[in-house]
């Protein structure tokens, strides 16, 4: 079936689920919906697009996702537990990656990115403080789109942090430096 419309030019697809949980405390039904939505989900939405003729040659594909995904980031000073959130964004990474081999073809660019730490907004309005890095949606979203003006093909497969290493722990430890929140930076999967 082909779907009569115009191109997509730019898809961002920013969804999840997070469930705070333990190692002796894990919840079957709430890890399952976390992989459900974080990388299940995006998958299916790119392949149906792409089958459509939305998404075609000259698209671009960026996944929102977090260093928490990332394995080589993980260290023993960020602690453990979180299985499924963090696990389903490393799931995530894959599935920017396979999609970025399966779609390179198509002329059709693929990124998974970590947007920062950001403040979470309580019902009655107010923004937590959050940590040192931590960015209200605003501020994220604009470092999102000055680094979506820099997406091309060259960086189809990668996983780029749009902030620098703000709001990542273990950057210096693992990257050996930390970078300014006005530059971006490729991460590690």
């Amino acid at each position: 079936m082909q779907y009569n419309s115009p191109q997509i030019d730019l898809l961002v697809i920013c969804a999840g689920y997070f469930a705070k949980e333990k190692f002796d405390a894990l919840n079957y039904d709430r890890e399952l919906l976390m992989y459900k939505t974080t990388a299940i989900g995006p998958t299916f939405l790119v392949q149906n697009l792409v089958s459509l003729g939305l998404l075609k040659e000259g698209s671009r594909i960026v996944l929102v996702g977090g260093e928490s995904g990332s394995i080589t980031l993980r260290h023993k000073s960020t602690h453990g537990g979180n299985y499924g959130g963090h696990a389903s964004k490393a799931a995530l990474n894959m599935t920017a990656k396979l999609l970025s081999i399966d779609l390179e073809k198509k002329g059709i660019a693929v990124s998974v990115v970590h947007t920062g730490y950001l403040r979470k907004q309580n019902p009655d309005g107010f923004f937590e403080k959050g940590g040192p890095d931590a960015v209200k949606p605003d501020e994220a979203a604009k470092s999102l789109k000055d680094w979506i003006a820099t997406f091309d093909m060259s960086k189809t497969g990668q996983f780029w942090s749009v902030r620098g290493t703000a709001g990542i722990p273990s950057a210096e430890v693992i990257m050996g430096k930390k970078v300014d929140t006005s530059e971006s930076i490729q991460l590690p999967w």
